[in-house]
């Protein structure tokens, strides 16, 4: 199966479509179409000195705020940069003996997975079951594999 990759580039598919990349609605990506709020660009305008350093990578100011709003120990919080951040280090964490993906998916789960080499199987969802998980092939294949740790996206 030829699979598309994720969106989020818009000169390139404009490109291939022969259209302005102004005249997509990019939904691929989490992007507005509508642009940024009227109330949004004058607070940014306002912080510009604020963008002469890099932030705390640790989010040490973020954490303790979650902390006293929830009670969460910072040790377990993690913050990141966006999901694509947070799904790269998945693999990291888990350390799986192998990953199972349904596909078509988010084409970062497998960029996370091929960061550490992990072997990949792909479960195709299939358009005439409405692109359902099929709950019992993933099962069987989990189960012929008791012995070995499996990360799922």
């Amino acid at each position: 199966m030829n699979l598309p990759e994720h969106g989020g580039n818009l000169i390139k598919l404009s490109k291939k479509a022969g259209c302005n990349p102004k005249e997509i609605l990019d939904f691929s990506a989490n992007i507005n179409p509508l642009g940024f709020p009227e109330w949004l660009r004058p607070f940014l305008h306002s912080k510009i000195e604020d963008l002469i350093s890099y932030p705390d990578p640790n989010y040490t100011s973020l954490k303790k705020k979650i902390h006293s709003k929830y009670g969460i120990c910072t040790e377990q919080i993690v913050l990141g940069n966006g999901a694509s951040e947070l799904i790269l280090q998945i693999p990291f964490v888990v350390q799986a003996d192998y990953a199972l993906i349904a596909v078509p998916c988010y084409s970062g789960y497998k960029e996370a997975i091929s960061l550490l080499k992990i072997p990949c199987i792909e479960v195709t969802l299939k358009e005439e079951k409405q692109f359902r998980l099929d709950i019992n092939e993933l099962r069987d294949i989990l189960k012929s594999k008791p012995d070995q740790k499996a990360l799922v996206f």
